[in-house]
């Protein structure tokens, strides 16, 4: 079973409202991926004096892969080879820890004046899909003991990637 989130804000209240479900109280156990898919392109932006300026590149993102260490690595596998820029470290899950999951956010001016279709590359938007197909092919051929590891839920929700990315 899959589950999506458009965002992590309707997640957050979905898990803040009496008997919707989405928390610790809903039957988990057969949920192989948890998806969050929001603000997945930003155009890269500079000081430029004392403006912004924006360039011809793609931003870097946040980003978790919450389960075992062999889904970590495919999820940062498969960002890396459809060309997604992550940050070297991770994030925490979003929408909660309940099951494997992973999730991009670019953040640098969401939620601003600036969050406007002109600074969201399609190119980016193209990468990132591309990889989330991928990694959910590659959920779809693990079992839910190789989501999720031998000791879910994982100690540290940031994952094993703490430094340089890869390592």
């Amino acid at each position: 079973m899959f589950i999506q989130f458009p965002d992590h804000h309707h997640g957050e209240v979905a898990r803040g409202r009496k008997d919707v479900g989405i928390d610790a109280t809903y039957n988990w156990k057969n949920v192989a991926l948890k998806l969050t898919m929001e603000h997945p392109s930003e155009t890269l932006l500079y000081m430029y004096n004392s403006d912004l300026t924006a360039t011809n590149a793609l931003s870097a993102a946040r980003w978790n892969a919450y389960g075992s260490a062999e889904f970590e690595r495919m999820t940062l596998k498969a960002l890396r080879d459809f060309g997604v820029s992550v940050y070297g470290v991770e994030d925490g899950p979003k929408n909660g820890n309940y099951a494997p999951s992973f999730h991009i956010i670019n953040h640098v001016v969401y939620h601003t004046s600036l969050d406007t279709h002109e600074l969201v590359p399609a190119e980016g938007m193209s990468r990132s899909i591309r990889a989330f197909a991928a990694i959910i092919d590659n959920v779809n051929a693990m079992t839910l003991e190789q989501l999720r590891g031998p000791n879910f839920q994982p100690k540290d929700e940031r994952g094993t990637v703490l430094g340089p990315i890869g390592e």
